[in-house]
């Protein structure tokens, strides 16, 4: 549906056909090759995104093929995306993601079939719609949601490397493609995953008639971005923004520092922006009708940026390479006699259970989530489960989910890393080169960076390699060991002399406070909520004995879901 989509002065809109409904809402001129719409008569079709690294083009043929064998046609189809086919003679529709789910995609549960790219368009056609307890407990648990689940029980969200397929009033959700994997020797891996990142962005940038933009950090990833930009040839901008959610301490390099260190040396054009609690406050309504209330709002904080920079230059932002570093799933979280369910949880929970629980009024069990998305997954070994779910469904609901959508509402957005001869590669990843963590701490402190992300940075570009990294505050070029020294040395301090930002500005900017606090008092009035561990967190935020900000966001996530989607304020 698109009556209920999201737009700005910017967009445009157009129709396809009306019976049934199928248009789009676009950027237009602002990204041009982000988007095709063909009408082939009896055949249409739409695609939102882009292909790139595919000799084939968004076309009538195209369109046809993949009417009558999504099967076989999709997952040759390389690219950031999500598309729409249909059939009207025939009454034949196909709705497919690309590999990595990049693109959002909804869907009713229940007949009538309904689709958008946002919650609120599929919203429309929901008569009398029911939050979904366990969602609830997912983001409350993750500050995201997993699976095919949303805040709605009425409607789905379509899994990455999936499609539907509706014919004659009958429907049916098949998975097109999963990881291979597998753990190859390490020998020449560094140097063809630099190669192939290289070549997809490469690819990408055929799509991008502008300046593309990269926001650049104290990290190693948009470090990496702008490298393999470097090895394309092409011209680009960068932008930095202050961390809000970080802690600060002034004798350490921050992200604006080692930025503009970044910048100065590669000669590109930068910015840096920011914003105050009063202009979040503002602004935290439409993030999450933006993100459809699938993520708390503080992992979209350093996101949304974006509203400040100059978004007709450039009209499309770059998203990083966190799936190739070997950085989320570690050597420690393989190998094991655990559940892999128990292993998920330990690597994807951010809240402590007891609480979550405690904090619903229904019966929900919060482990239930990681159990079921085992069982969904296409693979049978634990450590193959454990890979899959993460860099599927973890990766696709927290970072695509809220970096592409948040962007997205300003500029285009590229994903090189959807790319399948580089997902081939991350199937195959080395166990050596995986993230590990410090000797002696039971594996309770990580090894910061993992080795792959620190060797992929030297392979890609040798003059970045002398400028320190925020992590650690040492240059690439140092031992790995020493960074691993550094890491702990630099969150040992600031973890003693500060706390986040965001909290603190919660405890003392009376505007924030006062927003947040109205939230909170509505969510304690829902009966989904229980009112006593949310007041008391709040208590224990605001006198400074714990840092609930995180939970705190989640519960105010909820309760502005139920007001700026649901139109429903509390009692």
């Amino acid at each position: 549906m698109i009556a209920g989509t999201y737009r700005r002065s910017f967009h445009d809109e157009e129709v396809l056909c009306a019976d049934p409904t199928l248009g789009m809402v676009h950027h237009g001129e602002r990204d041009p090759g982000g988007y095709e719409l063909v009408d082939g008569g009896d055949v249409v079709g739409v695609l939102y995104g882009a292909l790139f690294g595919t000799p084939e083009s968004f076309t009538r043929d195209l369109i046809q093929r993949i009417l009558d064998n999504p099967e076989r046609i999709i997952p040759m189809l390389d690219g950031s995306f999500a598309l729409a086919c249909l059939d009207r003679d025939a009454n034949r529709f196909v709705l497919a993601t690309d590999k990595l789910g990049t693109r959002s995609v909804y869907y009713t549960r229940d007949p009538p079939f309904v689709f958008g790219s946002e919650l609120s368009s599929v919203l429309t056609a929901i008569e009398d719609p029911t939050v979904d307890e366990q969602s609830v407990s997912d983001l409350l648990t993750m500050i995201h949601i997993w699976g095919d689940r949303t805040l709605l029980e009425d409607v789905k969200s379509l899994r990455p490397a999936t499609y539907v397929l509706a014919e004659k009033g009958e429907r049916s959700v098949r998975r097109y493609w999963s990881f291979l994997f597998d753990s190859r020797p390490e020998a020449g891996y560094v140097e063809e995953t630099a190669g192939a990142y290289a070549d997809a962005v490469s690819a990408s940038l055929e799509t991008v008639p502008g300046t593309p933009g990269v926001w650049l950090s104290g990290g190693l990833d948009s470090r990496i971005l702008v490298a393999a930009l470097e090895r394309a040839g092409t011209e680009y901008r960068t932008y930095t923004y202050d961390r809000a959610m970080d802690p600060k301490f002034d004798p350490f390099l921050d992200d604006i520092d080692i930025a503009n260190s970044v910048a100065d040396t590669l000669g590109v054009e930068h910015d840096i922006v920011g914003f105050t609690p009063e202009t979040l406050a503002e602004r935290l309504p439409e993030l999450i009708e933006i993100t459809d209330g699938q993520l708390g709002w503080n992992t979209l904080i350093h996101l949304s940026h974006v509203f400040e920079i100059d978004a007709t230059n450039p009209m499309v932002l770059y998203e990083g390479p966190p799936l190739v570093t070997g950085e989320k799933v570690g050597k420690n979280h393989l190998g094991r006699a655990d559940h892999p369910a128990d292993v998920l949880s330990e690597l994807h929970t951010r809240v402590d259970p007891k609480l979550v629980k405690e904090t619903l009024s229904g019966d929900v069990e919060p482990k239930d989530t990681f159990i079921n998305e085992v069982r969904a997954v296409d693979q049978t070994g634990s450590d193959e489960q454990i890979r899959e779910v993460t860099h599927l469904v973890y990766n696709s609901r927290k970072h695509f989910s809220g970096s592409n959508k948040v962007a997205r509402a300003r500029v285009g957005t590229r994903v090189p890393i959807s790319s399948k001869g580089l997902l081939d590669l991350v199937g195959v990843f080395p166990q050596s080169l995986r993230r590990g963590s410090i000797p002696l701490t039971g594996g309770r402190i990580p090894h910061v960076p993992s080795r792959m992300k620190l060797e992929l940075m030297r392979e890609l570009d040798g003059a970045l390699n002398e400028i320190p990294y925020g992590a650690t505050q040492l240059p690439p070029s140092y031992p790995h060991a020493a960074h691993g020294a550094g890491f702990v040395v630099k969150n040992a301090v600031q973890r003693l002399l500060s706390g986040s930002t965001v909290g603190e500005w919660y405890r003392e900017n009376d505007c924030f406070r006062e927003y947040l606090d109205e939230l909170l008092y509505g969510a304690v009035e829902r009966e989904l909520f229980n009112a006593e561990p949310i007041l008391e967190a709040r208590r224990a935020h605001l006198q400074g004995d714990d840092d609930h900000i995180v939970y705190i966001s989640a519960v105010t996530t909820v309760e502005l879901f139920y007001r700026r989607i649901l139109g429903q304020e509390s009692a």
